[in-house]
């Protein structure tokens, strides 16, 4: 019972000495305030104090703390799935564990004491335990916070990292020292280049910004000057990035773009222990290195210049014997084709004049050949004469018409294919002549040399005719007979331009 009483009054004490340093703690602190303004509500900062605020958001009571038995069942019952969490000391939340009996080595005959206000490593993430929102929310109502746990926004550490793409940015080769490095989406700007800093290796004296882009092809950066914007608000969740860190050289970014970052990395210097390398170490290190080197390249230079001055001596004197080797062989080639030259332009003379002497007998052969054509066309004309001739001499055909003779060709009567005397005689009928070859027609031969005429020349002289009627009556008879019709129209024609008494 003694040590259930002791328990109470030293809580009650707690309870009194918390309320009293939380109060002037939380009036006095502008980190407070700046977080309760960004992240805890929406209740104006102009219309209650910070403690007002604070009160709002973790309903915080006069009441008496509650007894270890209450703390472990409301802590219990919280829902630990958070969008957020928060930081607090490892050694601090063993020793609630301690008072509220829920640690693995709990000893119920050791009184354990109060943990006093929360906590947190602010050096070593390594040494703190992250609980949710509303687990910290309780555990400041009931012990308050400790004036070494700062309530930015920073000291937040949300459960949501990305891998990053992180390189140096340089003007003309582009992106340098390539590396990945995972970053909580929700740290500030300022807080990330501080770390990259400290992975390049950037001087102490150096200036440095931020820059972002999208990982693609060709990347477009744009820079990051607001030092205490969260990352998360420059960035798409579903998409890579690459964060690069530009240096001020000579009050020169090398980039050559204006833009100056705005806030301080002083403010995230206590969040990690972070050392710039040292500059006169460095320089004088770098220096020294760089006397070494330029010796042992200046001595490498000039061993190297001397030998190749040598070997360009040697190349030379070898090029100038070969150069005169050479140019004897090209002073005798070129004697040779001069004498072959001189030979092959006496050959051209006398090709020139055999040329001339062709041109000549071509011209007398080119006469002779159309000589000889306009002669074997005058032959072939005669002999086209002849062969017709022969022709006509082998159909020759002789008729006795009326008691007197006649001779023609074959070609002669079936001239007109439509006449009498064209069937007759077109090899579809057989004639029988007479012994003698003579075909006979009983028609009046006195009229048929007319007809003959007519075939023979396929023309009709009108002068040559009788100038009787009734005669040309008679012949108009007999071309009828032998269906001669053009030489019968002709005919009654000119039968018909007689005058009347004459027809009479």
């Amino acid at each position: 019972m003694n040590n259930m009483a002791d328990r109470e009054i030293a809580r009650k004490n707690f309870l009194q000495r918390r309320h009293k340093s939380w109060s002037e703690k939380v009036i006095k602190s502008d980190a407070f305030a700046k977080f309760r303004s960004k992240e805890m509500g929406d209740i104006p900062e102009k219309d209650c104090t910070p403690m007002e605020e604070f009160k709002n958001e973790i309903d915080l009571q006069e009441d008496e703390l509650p007894s270890a038995i209450q703390q472990k069942r409301e802590i219990e019952t919280i829902d630990n799935e958070s969008t957020c969490s928060y930081a607090v000391s490892r050694s601090w939340y063993k020793k609630w564990e301690d008072y509220v009996g829920i640690s693995s080595n709990y000893d119920p005959s050791i009184q354990y004491p109060i943990p006093g206000p929360i906590c947190m490593d602010i050096h070593n993430e390594s040494n703190n335990e992250f609980i949710s929102e509303e687990a910290w929310k309780m555990f400041v109502k009931w012990y308050g916070v400790n004036k070494l746990h700062h309530l930015d926004r920073k000291h937040l550490y949300f459960k949501d990292e990305k891998v990053f793409d992180v390189c140096i940015l340089t003007p003309f080769s582009g992106i340098t020292e390539h590396r990945v490095k995972k970053f909580n989406r929700f740290e500030e700007i300022g807080w990330v280049e501080l770390q990259m800093r400290q992975m390049f290796q950037v001087l102490e004296t150096k200036e440095t910004r931020l820059w972002i882009s999208e990982k693609g092809q060709m990347p477009k950066f744009r820079q990051l000057l607001t030092r205490s914007r969260m990352l998360n608000d420059c960035i798409v969740r579903d998409k890579t990035y690459i964060l690069a860190i530009e240096e001020l050289n000579e009050n020169r970014w090398t980039t050559g773009e204006p833009g100056a970052p705005k806030g301080s990395l002083e403010k995230y210097s206590d969040l990690v222990q972070f050392k710039f390398p040292s500059t006169n170490a460095f320089e004088s290190e770098i220096n020294k290195l760089l006397k070494n080197l330029s010796a042992e390249m200046a001595e490498s230079i000039r061993k190297s210049t001397e030998q190749v001055v040598k070997n360009s001596q040697q190349l030379m004197e070898r090029k100038e014997v070969n150069l005169d080797e050479k140019l004897k062989k090209v002073l005798n080639k070129m004697e040779e084709y001069e004498q072959k030259l001189s030979e092959i332009k006496k050959q051209k003379v006398d090709i020139d004049e055999r040329e001339q002497k062709l041109s000549k007998k071509l011209k007398e052969l080119e006469q002779r050949e159309s000589t000889i054509d306009f002669r074997e066309n005058k032959f072939e004309k005669e002999k086209e004469e002849i062969i017709n001739l022969n022709k006509i001499l082998e159909s020759k055909v002789k008729l006795e018409v009326g008691g007197q003779s006649f001779s023609t060709s074959l070609n002669t009567l079936t001239k007109e294919e439509d006449s009498l005397l064209a069937t007759m005689f077109s090899g579809c009928h057989k004639l029988q002549p007479d012994q003698d070859g003579v075909y006979f027609i009983d028609r009046d031969g006195v009229h048929f040399r007319y007809i003959l005429n007519y075939l023979r020349d396929s023309t009709i002289d009108l002068g040559t005719l009788p100038q009787d009627i009734s005669v040309l009556r008679q012949i108009l008879s007999e071309v009828k007979y032998y269906k001669l019709s053009n030489f019968a129209d002709r005919l009654e024609k000119f039968i018909n331009s007689f005058p009347h008494s004459a027809k009479s």
